[in-house]
């Protein structure tokens, strides 16, 4: 009863993640695993276009090795541009471990990844592939529900890519007001490499209507803009081509000049063309990576198979082949036909293992058909691993 309400506990605040806030999934993702399933490491990565990439890692530094080595054995990497696609695949490996892996999806798009490993027997209230499946879907859903048109999170997107795109010029906070719903207004600031989000609710909507661009932050609009905030000194509204009010906050106040204005100015041009349009671009370029996520796909799925025929097939096989031998060392003393039928059996076991082994060596598979319809893998024209890669 207390395991189910534990898990209860986390799919709720999955579902209330931040009500409308993007937040920091990868963390809330890597966290809702560990809970539900215990996992001895976990890699959560994620990346939604527009917004800095996030990474969670945790756990057992050996198992963290681990998995971190078998992610970028199937192309797994930590880039914006370098997600591969998967579905969802769980690996037992040759040393009694589970390893599951799922892609966070939107729209069909691949924007991350959940991974984890955990040793056999599992311990974690749920087995880590039902918990890592659940945390996924909720972690879609959310994603869903952000990036869905005429969200809130859309105004946070946009102040997410200023703050990033001008942080080198010393503008540490945004806060941005757009024409229409005019009660909305998201604030964003970063302060020793922490990122504060929330919604302004305080400020004068109706005389903020008559600012104009160029005007510079009163210290009562500093304190509204960006509750609980300190460090930021001064700040000058900008109202972009949209008819969003923008401001713009400073660490310095030497920092407010022309040369600062001149690439706020740039850095609003790049985003004219507004944020969903953004996203849909981004995700456009995802799409004609579709090939290679497919192909990464059966890459991944003949990775799976080829561990769960390893670890099933060979030891039976070994002892096969190891009690042959053992009787060839004698055949003097056996008959021609036994001999002959002794090394079918060897000559077949060698087959066996061979066929195995280049399995695991396959990263793009190439498939031929086989019959009624079906498919299978061309094990000698598949491309493999190199020598070095091995």
């Amino acid at each position: 009863m207390n395991e189910n309400k534990n898990i209860q506990q986390i799919i709720d605040d999955l579902n209330s993640l931040g009500k409308g806030r993007i937040g920091n999934l990868a963390v809330t993702c890597g966290k809702a695993i560990k809970e539900l399933s215990n996992p001895a490491a976990l890699n959560a990565y994620l990346h939604i276009p527009g917004l800095t990439p996030e990474s969670y890692i945790d756990g057992n530094k050996r198992y963290r090795e681990y998995l971190s080595g078998f992610l970028k054995k199937l192309g797994f990497e930590n880039k914006s541009d370098g997600i591969r696609g998967t579905g969802f695949i769980t690996v037992f490996t040759e040393t009694d471990e589970i390893i599951c892996i799922g892609a966070i999806r939107y729209l069909g798009n691949v924007l991350g990844y959940a991974a984890a490993v955990v040793s056999l027997p599992e311990t974690g209230a749920v087995p880590l592939s039902d918990g890592m499946s659940l945390v996924i879907s909720q972690i879609e859903a959310r994603i869903n529900t952000i990036l869905a048109p005429a969200r809130p999170s859309s105004l946070e997107i946009l102040a997410g890519r200023l703050l990033d795109g001008l942080s080198k010029i010393g503008v540490c906070a945004i806060c941005v007001k757009p024409e229409t719903p005019a009660h909305i207004v998201i604030s964003i600031a970063r302060t020793d490499k922490e990122t504060s989000v929330c919604e302004v609710e305080e400020l004068p909507y109706e005389e903020l209507d008559q600012v104009k661009t160029g005007t510079v932050l009163n210290k009562n609009e500093i304190s509204l803009s960006w509750p609980d905030v300190a460090g930021i000194e001064t700040g000058i509204w900008i109202r972009d081509s949209q008819n969003r009010l923008i401001a713009f906050g400073f660490s310095d106040k030497k920092l407010l000049n022309k040369t600062a204005r001149d690439k706020i100015d740039r850095q609003l041009e790049l985003s004219a063309d507004g944020d969903i349009e953004y996203i849909l671009k981004s995700f456009e370029k995802l799409k004609a990576n579709f090939k290679q996520m497919v192909n990464s796909e059966r890459a991944a799925a003949v990775t799976e198979t080829a561990v769960t025929v390893n670890h099933v097939i060979n030891n039976p096989l070994t002892a096969i082949l190891g009690n042959t031998q053992l009787l060839l060392m004698n055949k003097d003393k056996l008959s021609k036909e036994t001999v002959s039928k002794l090394e079918t059996i060897e000559k077949s076991a060698i087959q066996i293992r061979e066929v195995t082994n280049k399995l695991m060596t396959i990263i793009e598979p190439v498939r031929k058909h086989y019959a009624s319809g079906l498919q299978m893998i061309d094990i000698e024209k598949s491309k493999k691993k190199s020598d070095e890669e091995k």
